[in-house]
Parts: structure tokens; C-alpha cells; sequence
């Protein structure tokens, strides 16, 4: 008898010691936070350029870049929440010129990029320390390269562009997930649509290396499908690290830094 009475004891403590810990784990995942650190993207993209007026071709190809990301979430009322992101990366990019006459010429130089969005999202937490999201915003792409001149060998220069600047504007919508998959660790993943129109320039001599129609060579600016992955680690109280991975086509980006949590 007294086996029993142990037994069910036993049962009972760690049926509660179970739900108990269950119950601890983790809330769903905060949408209160702030995230900054450094951010990596690679560009397998290129577009060969022949203006008929003179017979000269352009290769143009982008390699790889880096920078720093910063975003912040501000939750609201009944699942609401504000957001706003920042993304640069100084990417490299090779122009090799051949003239009508055969000779080649080659050149490098920095695309700078830049990446704006600001707006409001919903979240629904459900059970097991779950949230789904679905987000709307601005978002504004800018690109800045200065004066670009290509040396030949017979001490001529070509000039590719005086000031090549792009900017463009428009929205996304991006729907996701978070988990809290313990107390200290949060996983999630998401799929992002952005539209942010045509680039509003054209290089001198040369025909836009900005892909306007989003075809398979360029960089795509206009409309862009972007997925990615994101995992956060709490250090101590509101002190996580956090990384981030997105592709998108042409360019993937990978993003480690240190968020905050209010």
C-alpha cells in the first residue's frame, strides 16, 4: 500500500513538474527590440552592355560587399507593432570595356548600397510559444558610385559615369514566424514581396547595369521575391545575439549582431 501511495506521489510531481516547466519555458516571441551589427551580401549578377552608335561592349559584374544593418520593432496595442529597418553594403563591381577596334580595358570600383523601410505589422501568438506575423512598409533602395574612368593601354581613358546614382522607391509586404524554441533561444523564418519601381538614372555612355525588368542578368531592383532565416541567443536580461540569412535571386545576405530587448 505504502508502494502505491509512493508511486502516485511520484506521478503526481512529475506530471506537475512537466506542465510546470512547460509553462515556464518562454513567452512568444517579443516584437520590442532593437538589432545592429554587421551585414555581408554577395552578388552573382552581370549584364554585358554593346551600344550600337559606337561598337564598344561593357561587361559589368558585381562580387561581393559588406556593411551594417540596424532595425527596431516598437509593439503597440492587440498584436500591433511599428517597424524600421536600415541595411548598407559597399559592393564591388568590374567593368571591363572593348572597343570597336579590339582593345580591352578593365576598372573597379565600390556600388554603394543602401536600403530604407519603415511600417506596421499585426502578430498572432498561438500556442507552444509560437507567433505569426504579416507586415507591410515603405521601402526606399539608393545607389551611389562616384566618378568612374577606364584606363586603356594606350593612355586613353574612358569615362563610364561622372556620378552614377540610382534611387528607387516603393513598398513590401512580408509574411513570417518566430518560435521561442526554449527560454533563451528564438528561431523563425519569412517570405518578403517588394516593389520598388525603376532606378532614375542611366550612366554616361553606357545603358542602365541596374536591370530595370528584373530579368536574369543585373541587379534586380523592381520586383524581388526574398526569403530568409533568423535565430536569436539571450546572453543575460535583455542582451541576445542574433543572426540573420536572406536570399533573393541574385544577392544573399547574411547578418550577425546584438540586439536588445525592452
Amino acid at each position: 500500500m505504502r508502494n502505491y501511495k509512493y508511486s502516485s506521489f511520484m506521478i503526481l510531481g512529475l506530471t506537475v513538474g512537466i506542465f510546470t516547466g512547460v509553462g515556464a519555458r518562454a513567452d512568444s516571441p517579443s516584437f520590442r527590440n532593437c538589432e545592429a551589427g554587421y551585414n555581408y551580401e554577395t552578388v552573382d549578377a552581370g549584364i554585358l552592355v554593346v551600344p550600337p552608335a559606337d561598337g564598344r561592349s561593357y561587361s559589368i559584374d558585381a562580387d561581393s560587399g559588406d556593411g551594417i544593418r540596424a532595425a527596431c520593432q516598437f509593439e503597440l496595442l492587440f498584436g500591433f507593432y511599428l517597424h524600421g529597418e536600415y541595411r548598407e553594403a559597399s559592393v564591388d563591381l568590374d567593368v571591363d570595356v572593348t572597343s570597336a577596334f579590339g582593345e580591352t580595358a578593365s576598372a573597379s570600383f565600390d556600388l554603394d548600397t543602401q536600403v530604407w523601410r519603415l511600417g506596421a505589422g499585426y502578430a498572432l501568438d498561438l500556442p507552444m510559444n509560437l507567433s505569426i506575423y504579416g507586415q507591410a512598409a515603405y521601402t526606399e533602395t539608393d545607389f551611389d558610385a562616384n566618378r568612374i574612368v577606364v584606363p586603356f593601354p594606350d593612355d586613353t581613358e574612358e569615362l563610364i559615369s561622372e556620378n552614377l546614382f540610382a534611387g528607387s522607391s516603393g513598398f513590401d509586404a512580408e509574411v513570417g514566424a518566430r518560435w521561442m524554441a526554449t527560454d533563451r533561444l528564438e528561431v523563425g523564418g519569412f517570405v518578403r514581396y517588394t516593389d520598388v519601381g525603376s532606378p532614375d538614372f542611366v550612366p554616361v555612355g553606357v545603358q542602365n547595369p541596374i536591370n530595370e525588368t528584373g530579368g536574369e542578368d543585373g541587379l534586380r531592383t523592381t520586383e524581388d521575391w526574398r526569403g530568409g532565416a533568423n535565430a536569436a541567443f539571450n546572453i543575460f536580461g535583455p542582451a541576445w545575439v542574433s543572426a540573420r540569412y536572406e536570399f533573393a535571386g541574385d544577392v544573399d545576405a547574411l547578418f550577425a549582431g546584438l540586439r536588445v530587448a525592452f
